[in-house]
């Protein structure tokens, strides 16, 4: 026995020393920069260096740059993957475009311009940079003249053919090429001018997170933040851009997603962005998020954009663009457009979006034999529009229009298409209907022949309904998500289960205007209090379903978390909850039979076998343990 625990041991010894040997222990190197360094120095913290350049092309892959307070005057080419290039935390640092005659410029055959200055340049995967103003200095145009590609000063004309005509494009800080998992965050940009410019750029098919910067956009033809090509894939979040009421000609852009002509364009998502005040003058239209040519993105969503000439813009002039989903968006104040499909552009759910004081609400504007397309237009807030809610140009395809508040606008819904639209179950403003001829007494917003409005919503959309329950009193439903679409008070139906009782009746209610399985949190206030320990009760086909009350403490106002498709969602609607409920409480309240039927009741009694099974086994285990 001795010789069998030695052998053991010595052989744990050697597994564990072959562990240590063989696994890799990760090294991570942190290396610094500030203005008082040399670049003879080692770059740490007691002994930094003194160019950003210096450290980039320095420190190993995977290595952190962390740079010191002051202003570093420099053009950064990023070559090393994995760097973290950050500003020292607290410490306000600026990197600084050098005069124009020290930058490099990068020629890119086949683009707009041509060659292209910039300020930060990375080619390289997992680059991260983040904590810096960047800031352009000098542009390439000076009020009244280009900067071109020869570093001649002209107007617009092209003029002299001796030289070269080609204007120069300008990028702040500019991912480029196939690399991966690149971060742009906490950074300001700013005073990136030139015939095309944006602050951030992103080309190649490079994959990058841009969040959390801001933007001021100074002078028209800027973009903020702009992805170009096919396979860049750009994920922008939480950034803030502003610019000015601008009379130039030219266009403004917040975030733009595009590709070349005939080819792909970058994908992604926009979410949670902030955009206001870029309007251009007239020929010109500035928008908040723009998707051109080729573009497909997956989401717009919670984004605000106020004041300018449109607030969301699909074009596809050549190659088809599309946008699965924009939702849950504030688009105040456009001069032109809430949102604006083109030619060639395409969205499948504009849902939960707010259009307030723009010119159009929503507008399609199909050309020269190309397509607009939108699925669906519903759970909307679509008010207060000067020309009109929602207008379709001939030769949309055409979305079905449910579930939106529609009041306020100089028009509700103009359709200048051969087919008709369905825009039933909408609230126009009245209970009596929209302003038709064919709908006597109707005095809501005003909608155009060819459109479908009956059925109609007798009452706004909300978040919130009451009602007299049967036993008198108020009760009041509010719903995390979605709207409430009808609320009853009925009485419960026969045979439920032994003992419960239902004070304040039963209730059936509608929420629409929720994704396919969602779940919300509906709060209840009653016209007095429930003891500790009702559950809310649910009908449906012969069974009852009861759930807890999640906010169980013996007042007058329950909590019950309801799931699209779950159990007692007595339609099969995706995106909407039908269920018949209650507050009930007795003998048998604390059951937590869902549903309550004879599986249900057996089941205390199947566990208890279960368990009488699993201890036998048990105990016949040990038995044979002792017998060893």
């Amino acid at each position: 026995m001795k010789r069998t625990l030695s052998i053991l041991f010595a052989l744990a010894l050697v597994l564990s020393f072959s562990l240590v040997a063989t696994t890799p222990v990760a090294a991570q190197s942190t290396y610094y920069v500030a203005k008082t360094g040399l670049d003879t120095n080692a770059g740490s913290s007691g002994s930094p260096w003194l160019t950003i350049q210096h450290a980039v092309s320095t420190a190993p892959a995977g290595s952190t740059i962390i740079v010191r307070v002051g202003e570093y005057q420099e053009q950064l080419t990023i070559a090393t993957n994995g760097l973290t290039i950050k500003a020292e935390s607290g410490a306000a640092v600026t990197i600084k475009a050098p005069d124009y005659v020290s930058r490099t410029r990068i020629v890119k055959p086949g683009w707009p311009q041509n060659c292209y200055d910039y300020i930060i340049r990375v080619t390289a995967s997992g680059v991260t940079i983040e904590g810096f103003t960047v800031e352009g200095h000098e542009g390439m145009y000076n009020g009244t003249q280009h900067r071109h590609c020869d570093d001649v000063w002209r107007g617009t004309a092209q003029g002299d053919v001796s030289r070269d005509p080609r204007r120069v494009g300008f990028f702040g800080i500019w991912y480029d090429g196939a690399i991966t998992g690149g971060q742009v965050k906490n950074n300001t940009v700013t005073d990136v001018v030139a015939w095309t410019a944006s602050a951030i750029t992103v080309s190649g098919g490079a994959e990058v997170v841009v969040e959390n910067n801001v933007i001021p956009i100074h002078v028209w033809g800027n973009v903020g933040i702009m992805a170009e090509g096919t396979g860049t894939i750009v994920t922008a979040h939480k950034n803030a851009m502003s610019g000015t009421v601008g009379t130039s000609h030219w266009s403004q852009g917040g975030i733009q997603f595009g590709g070349a002509a005939g080819g792909g364009g970058a994908t992604g998502s926009a979410t949670y962005n902030t955009v206001q005040n870029l309007r251009s003058g007239t020929g010109a239209m500035s928008t908040g998020i723009g998707v051109y040519e080729g573009a497909e993105l997956d989401l717009i969503q919670h984004n605000t954009i106020d004041n300018t000439d449109c607030a969301i813009l699909l074009w596809g002039w050549s190659v088809d663009t599309k946008v699965s989903e924009i939702r849950d968006n504030t688009l105040n104040n456009s001069r032109y457009y809430g949102i604006a499909v083109y030619e060639g552009g395409e969205v499948d759910h504009i849902e939960h979006n707010t259009l307030d004081g723009n010119a159009w609400g929503i507008l399609t504007y199909p050309w020269l034999g190309r397509a607009a397309q939108i699925n669906f237009i519903q759970c909307n807030a679509i008010r207060n529009n000067t020309s009109g809610g929602i207008r379709f140009l001939p030769d949309t395809v055409l979305p079905a229009v449910h579930y939106n508040n529609i009041f306020g606008n100089a028009l509700g819904l103009r359709n200048d298409c051969v087919l008709p639209v369905d825009a039933t179950l909408n609230w126009w403003g009245q209970a009596s209907g929209p302003t038709h001829t064919s709908n006597a007494g109707g005095t809501g917003d005003a909608v155009s022949d060819n459109v479908n409005f009956t059925p109609w919503l007798g009452a706004v959309l909300a978040p919130a309904m009451s009602v007299a329950p049967v036993t008198g009193g108020t009760a009041s439903f509010a719903t995390s998500g979605g709207s409430i679409l009808t609320l009853t008070a009925i009485t419960p139906p026969a045979g439920a289960p032994a003992g419960v009782t239902f004070p304040h009746g039963m209730f059936e209610f509608e929420i629409c205007c929720l994704d396919q399985g969602d779940t919300v949190t509906l709060i209840v206030t009653l016209p007095s209090n429930v003891p500790v320990g009702t559950r809310w009760w649910k009908y449906q086909a012969g069974s009852w379903y009861s759930l807890p009350n999640l906010n169980d403490n013996g007042n007058n106002i329950m909590m019950i978390q309801l799931t699209d498709s779950g159990p007692g969602d007595s339609d099969s609607i995706p995106g909407q909850i039908t269920d018949p409920g209650g507050p009930g409480w007795g003998p048998t309240v604390g059951w937590q039979g869902s549903p309550v039927n004879r599986l249900a009741v057996m089941a205390p009694w199947i566990a208890l076998l279960a368990a009488m099974m699993a201890g036998g086994g048990l105990l016949v285990l040990r038995r044979r343990q002792a017998r060893m």
